[in-house]
C-alpha cells in the first residue's frame, strides 16, 4: 500500500474544463504519489476532474474527484487521483 503523508496546506483549484475561470479553495489533508485527500468548501462529485494550484513545489497537477463525502454543514471531505 502506498505511503500517505499528513500534509495541510490551503491551495486553490479549478473545475474542468475550466470554462468560468472561476477559482476555489480547499485544504489539503494527505498526500502521496499518486494523489490526496482535501477539505472542500463546496460540494464535487465523483468522476469530476479539477485541477489544484499550489501544491508542493509544482505549480499545478491534474486529478480525478474519486470520491467525496459531506462532513459538516459546510465542509466536504474528498479523495483525488492525480492524472498522469
Amino acid at each position: 500500500m502506498e505511503q500517505r503523508d499528513d500534509y495541510h496546506h490551503e491551495v486553490d483549484y479549478v473545475l474542468e474544463p475550466n470554462a468560468t475561470g472561476k477559482v476555489y479553495r480547499a485544504v489539503t489533508i494527505d498526500t502521496s504519489e499518486s494523489g490526496l485527500g482535501l477539505y472542500l468548501f463546496s460540494p464535487l462529485s465523483a468522476g469530476r476532474q479539477i485541477t489544484i494550484k499550489g501544491i508542493f513545489r509544482i505549480s499545478r497537477k491534474t486529478g480525478t474527484i474519486r470520491w467525496s463525502k459531506k462532513i459538516s454543514e459546510s465542509v466536504f471531505r474528498a479523495g483525488v487521483l492525480f492524472i498522469r
